[in-house]
């Protein structure tokens, strides 16, 4: 079982040497490489695969007891336990990359999916190897063996169904596509075609760096509507408020709507302009901070922002301009 180990992590080894070839040479990212790249990929995947068996075929015969006849049965087991101990190690690296490498990249796009966000992975490789990444990743769907026309075509069709499309990308060939989505996001690694076709470069290179963008986006949003809605209902609760009581003497069917008991017009009016300085002081960190984002849908939001920035900012002024009202009337302000 050593040799075949060992010759699996020879196999796995090699082909993950030509895959970075492929990438740090470029064909992967120019259009005009790019079937170049997938032959050369097939071709010396095949060739890896080949030479390592007989190899590892040879290394087992080396070690086979001599008074034993090494059949061609041996021979084929010999063969398939080299290629099977290269699968399992490239499953492990393929495990170690998402659970260790690169963890909570799951996670990352499960808060995707809380936000209403649809995740489509696009990659070059064959069907068989991006449906297993996809799954890993946990993506909601992925284009294989893509062509920049392809995901062009992919775009387009987000788009006329009347969605924002957000892409990100590194290579020449997703220039394209990276121009025409809505927030075009290049690596920083990438090439220059890609960074000048985006609408931004992320300097880190990460591609999930994709969801920090839609909360900062959101959350940014989630904040103004917040202060928005305080402000409006804060506006009409306060007025409610002192109106009665400053127009109680002129009117004195509005001291009935003086639900509050305010003492008197002046002392009403003082309130009130007290709260909205101390109102203003509380809100500035808010507006500085920022609401707290949390992944959810768009409904959610709403009905979270109007219970409590709603509800809050119509509740708000009643309880402070009556204790202000208190305060000055317990200090002989009338």
């Amino acid at each position: 079982m050593k040799t075949y180990s060992l010759y699996g992590f020879y196999t796995a080894l090699a082909s993950m040497v030509l895959t970075l070839a492929i990438y740090f040479l470029g064909y992967h990212s120019d259009p005009a490489k790019f079937s170049t790249g997938q032959i050369i990929g097939s071709v010396g995947g095949l060739a890896i695969g080949i030479t390592f068996i007989v190899l590892g075929t040879k290394a087992r015969r080396a070690e086979w007891p001599v008074a034993e006849d090494f059949t061609y049965g041996n021979a084929f087991v010999a063969g398939f336990m080299t290629m099977f101990c290269a699968g399992v190690i490239g499953i492990v690296t393929n495990y170690l990359y998402f659970q260790v490498i690169n963890p909570g990249i799951a996670e990352r796009f499960a808060q995707l999916r809380a936000m209403g966000i649809k995740t489509v992975m696009i990659t070059g490789d064959n069907p068989v190897t991006a449906r297993v990444i996809a799954a890993e990743a946990g993506v909601d769907d992925f284009l294989a063996e893509a062509t920049p026309e392809m995901k062009m075509d992919l775009i387009k069709a987000e788009q006329a169904g009347s969605r924002l499309v957000a892409m990100t990308g590194d290579g020449t060939n997703d220039a394209p596509a990276l121009a025409q989505a809505d927030v075009g996001v290049a690596m920083n690694t990438g090439t220059q075609a890609a960074k000048e076709a985006g609408n931004m470069v992320d300097l880190d290179s990460d591609p999930t760096k994709l969801l920090d963008i839609v909360e900062i986006g959101k959350q940014l949003l989630i904040t103004r509507g917040a202060l928005t809605t305080f402000s409006i209902a804060n506006d009409v609760a306060k007025y409610f408020a002192i109106i009665p009581a400053m127009f109680a003497g002129v009117l004195p069917a509005l001291d009935r709507l003086n639900v509050m008991g305010l003492q008197s017009p002046n002392s009403a009016i003082l309130s009130a302009v007290i709260f909205n300085a101390l109102i203003i002081v509380v809100l500035i960190p808010l507006a500085l901070r920022g609401v707290k984002f949390v992944p959810s849908s768009a409904a959610a939001l709403l009905r979270r922002n109007l219970l409590v920035y709603g509800l809050g900012g119509l509740l708000a002024p009643f309880v402070g301009i009556k204790l202000i009202d208190m305060l000055l009337t317990a200090f002989g302000v009338q």
